[in-house]
């Protein structure tokens, strides 16, 4: 016969096997969840925005292509020819041109930096020129544009409208009197009297590119003009003092064109630059 113990032992595990069997059946009824891996916790917390509520510009092909924010910076500024962006707050002017400098501040960048002829300037546009007190520069590989100190920019060519960089070897039909007052115009450039010399620089510089092709052909003159600063135009900033006639009319060339291969006023420079405008003239 068993003792009261074990039978008290075995009647107590029947009760449990009888527990659990039962918890086992309740858990088949109740829906179970299914565990949230990591991943869905992360994706649970992104939340897209509402077709509704998306703002700014559509996007566009131009500008879903591989360019910098600096050339579409500039190609936007030639559009506001008279805005690039920089401003000129100095110029050092040396005995020779390459040893010219201009000091820039780029609004944008907040920076101010010296930088010498031939050098690339902020947003793509590149230095091309520096005067006593002003310098040119080309604005997106489109424009040319003049900067002076305290003073508004100034377009000077706009190659975008079909004005190329190359020189007109003929303007077309000029008239006999349009050449004999041209050529007249550059006689009056040795008279005597500085404002009668300014006249003819002022009359040169409104002919504008017809009167390159006549020009081109006192580039080398070395006859003596009166001692006297000129401005090219009247009313330009800075004033300007050549040595010959030839150096003048180089003056005159760039106030037409817009270029510049050094400065004519400089003696020891001048048949450098006269070397240069005729190779650009085709001599």
């Amino acid at each position: 016969m068993k003792s009261p113990i074990y039978l008290g032992a075995v009647f107590f595990a029947a009760l449990m096997a009888l527990w659990v069997v039962k918890l086992r059946q309740e858990a088949k009824i109740l829906p179970r969840k299914p565990p949230v891996q990591q991943s869905q916790q992360n994706e649970q917390k992104i939340v897209l925005p509402s077709l509704g509520i998306v703002s700014g510009v559509p996007a566009v092909a131009a500008q879903g292509r591989n360019v910098p924010q600096e050339v579409k910076a500039s190609a936007e500024m030639r559009t506001k020819a008279l805005a690039p962006g920089l401003v000129l707050k100095k110029v050092e002017y040396a005995s020779k041109w390459r040893a010219h400098r201009a000091l820039i501040y780029d609004q944008k960048g907040k920076d101010t930096r010296k930088y010498a002829i031939g050098d690339l300037l902020p947003h793509g546009n590149l230095l091309v020129g520096i005067k006593e007190q002003s310098i040119d520069i080309l604005v997106g590989d489109a424009e040319l544009v003049r900067l002076s100190i305290d003073a508004v920019p100034r377009s000077l060519t706009d190659f975008s409208e079909g004005r190329g960089s190359l020189p007109k070897r003929k303007a077309a039909k000029l008239s006999q009197e349009f050449i004999q007052v041209a050529h007249q115009a550059v006689a009056d450039t040795l008279q005597s009297d500085p404002q009668s010399v300014q006249a003819a620089i002022d009359a040169l510089i409104e002919a504008g590119d017809p009167a390159v092709e006549i020009l081109v052909q006192y580039m080398d003159s070395r006859k003596e003009v009166w001692p006297h600063s000129y401005a090219f135009p009247t009313g330009s900033d800075g004033l300007r003092r050549p040595q010959n006639q030839g150096a003048l009319i180089l003056c005159i060339l760039e106030a037409v064109t817009g270029k510049s291969f050094g400065d004519p006023t400089v003696a020891e420079d001048l048949p450098e630059v006269l070397a240069l405008w005729e190779e650009w003239w085709g001599l």
